[in-house]
């Protein structure tokens, strides 16, 4: 048997919305899938979304920490679900333009390192406003770890739950692994 990757993420998608109760976008799965950077149009319908493959800009280089807690995205979506609509709002607008200049600057081979670090602040002001915790408290310590390498660095959380993993995005020309490395040791952490 042999499958294309569009099937195969369609039917890992199926899979994996029937696992979930209908609920997740699949970006994980397509990601799985096709590797590398991708974007979703439509990410949260029943009928699989459009996906676009781009590419990774060379001169950022990603380090993948595994964190000390566990994602639940299902409870996440769950309670944004509950909370009043006109709750952060303002917060919610703002992630939204900042997950459009990441798409813009992946697009258009632009600062994208500028444009993570944009969403990342949104994701934090966003996850305060609705008492969702996107952002974890690891998170927020390998940020302060890491703030003597700033603006060549920007750490993000990583999945819809939160937690699970979390990325060490860096400027290759600014910053090596070695660097990276000697601030991840004290937290004894797993990392890729």
């Amino acid at each position: 048997l042999s499958l294309d990757p569009t099937e195969i993420f369609a039917l890992a998608r199926r899979a994996h919305r029937l696992a979930q109760q209908e609920q997740g976008s699949g970006l994980d799965i397509a990601a799985c899938t096709f590797g590398g950077l991708i974007g979703a149009n439509n990410a949260h319908t029943a009928s699989n979304p459009h996906i676009h493959l781009l590419e990774w800009p060379e001169e950022i280089g990603v380090l993948l920490i595994r964190s000390d807690k566990k994602a639940d995205t299902r409870e996440m979506i769950q309670t944004y679900r509950q909370t009043p609509k006109e709750q952060a709002r303002a917060e919610r607008d703002a992630l939204l333009r900042s997950v459009d200049r990441v798409w813009d600057a992946a697009f258009k081979k632009a600062d994208i390192l500028a444009a993570l670090d944009e969403n990342t602040r949104c994701e934090a002001d966003w996850s305060r406003a609705m008492q969702i915790p996107l952002v974890t408290p690891l998170q927020l310590r390998l940020e302060q770890a890491f703030a003597a390498h700033k603006p060549h660095i920007v750490i993000k959380s990583l999945g819809a739950g939160g937690g699970d993993s979390i990325g060490c995005f860096y400027h290759r020309e600014h910053l090596h692994l070695a660097d990276i490395a000697e601030d991840t040791n004290a937290f004894a952490l797993q990392v890729r």
